[in-house]
């Protein structure tokens, strides 16, 4: 088994690397992070699937734990990056000692030139980043569109966020695990550029980035699910990237259009939306479920409440340009269910995304849509 070293650390690659299928495939595991990111001196505790603990202190240090590596992953973080100071150099460092890369955050007009170069230096480089698939980015012809948009005959659960960084994939892969361990055939369509590299697909942001037309893009989003679903899954969870609003006029996202795009694409069955932590109350609840129906065309499932908060301290002081995010404790994000101003009516949708509360959550998706008990073979 090889050490590996994952760089740049932050609160976007937790699931990955809490991931059994992540903890079992490499012997130690290094976590470097910038300074001036705030995680550089923190532990981070793994457990494996024999219930071992092993405890990892985030350096600050990048060359000393690619010394101790085999393998470097440039991870798909949550924090804005200068690929050019922050991330190249270090792939080339790493490729002159001889190292195995792993790149999740590349895009694919840059991914030849890098890979000649690391090869050059004496490196071995691996993306796992959006996939390049040129037939679903050549448009959609005038004769394919006559039928429309294509129906989908498995049930089709959606995870979105209100903004960035709500949680997203921790819903994603609980999900899925808790969907598994009932016996169901998962496909997921995973929202963080990590997920094929954890066996699931990762979202086909390329369609977005393409020179398709939008139209175009709805009707490649549409074929490309379509043809996920031909590998006969029992349920798909696809989800989302980014956000569906934007924080404040400074800190927009993309405006939730990628959201609008994909929802148009696709139906979905059970859409499940996830929040930062706040002071919610039920005018709140009903007024994004208004927002959400008239503008994407979907009802709200459930609400999934994340134990982080937005830093509006760190908005009006640094003015960052992507929302800044402080992490409070579960018990806090517990008490919203104690709250005097949300009714049981909302109460009935809302979860937080600990395990114990994605399982119920899972149980809730079976019972609502009836998903069919998955085939015994003895």
């Amino acid at each position: 088994m090889n050490d590996v070293l994952i760089y740049p650390y932050d609160s976007g690659i937790k699931d990955m690397i809490h991931h059994q299928k992540f903890i079992s495939a490499f012997k130690n595991i290094y976590l470097c992070s910038p300074n001036g990111w705030g995680y550089t001196g923190n532990n981070v505790v793994l457990k494996d699937l024999n219930g071992q603990s092993k405890e990892l202190v985030i350096s600050d240090d990048f060359d000393a734990c690619m010394d101790k590596s085999d393998v470097v992953i440039f991870a798909d973080c949550d924090h804005s990056i200068d690929k050019t100071n922050m991330i190249y150099p270090r792939v080339e460092l790493a490729a002159k000692n001889k190292k195995k890369i792993i790149d999740m955050i590349t895009e694919p007009s840059r991914r030849k030139k890098l890979k000649e170069k690391v090869i050059r230096l004496g490196g071995e480089i691996v993306f796992f980043g959006a996939e390049i698939n040129e037939e679903v980015t050549k448009g959609i012809s005038e004769e394919a569109k006559e039928g429309g948009l294509k129906d989908f005959k498995v049930p089709v659960i959606v995870v979105g966020g209100i903004l960035e960084n709500c949680g997203k994939y921790t819903v994603q892969l609980g999900l899925k695990e808790c969907l598994e361990d009932k016996g169901y055939n998962v496909l997921l369509v995973g929202s963080k550029q990590c997920s094929r590299f954890l066996g699931d697909v990762n979202f086909p942001i390329h369609i977005f980035q393409s020179e398709l037309n939008d139209v175009d893009q709805v009707f490649a989003m549409n074929r490309y699910l379509k043809k996920m679903e031909a590998r006969r899954p029992d349920v798909m969870i696809i989800g989302i990237p980014g956000g569906m609003v934007g924080c404040n006029k400074k800190l927009y996202g993309d405006f939730g259009i990628l959201a609008y795009k994909t929802l148009t694409a696709i139906r979905a069955d059970y859409f499940v939306i996830c929040l930062p932590y706040a002071n919610y109350n039920d005018n709140y609840f009903k007024e994004m479920e208004t927002y959400v129906l008239n503008r994407f065309s979907c009802n709200i499932n459930a609400f999934s409440v994340n134990n982080q908060r937005i830093d509006w301290d760190k908005i009006y002081s640094i003015k960052p340009k992507t929302v800044p995010f402080a992490t409070v404790s579960q018990e806090i994000v517990n008490s919203i269910f104690d709250s005097q101003e949300i009714t049981d009516l909302f109460l009935s949708k809302i979860w937080t995304n600990t395990k114990h509360d994605i399982d119920q959550l899972a149980n809730n998706i079976i019972n609502s849509l009836g998903i069919d008990e998955p085939e015994i073979v003895f």
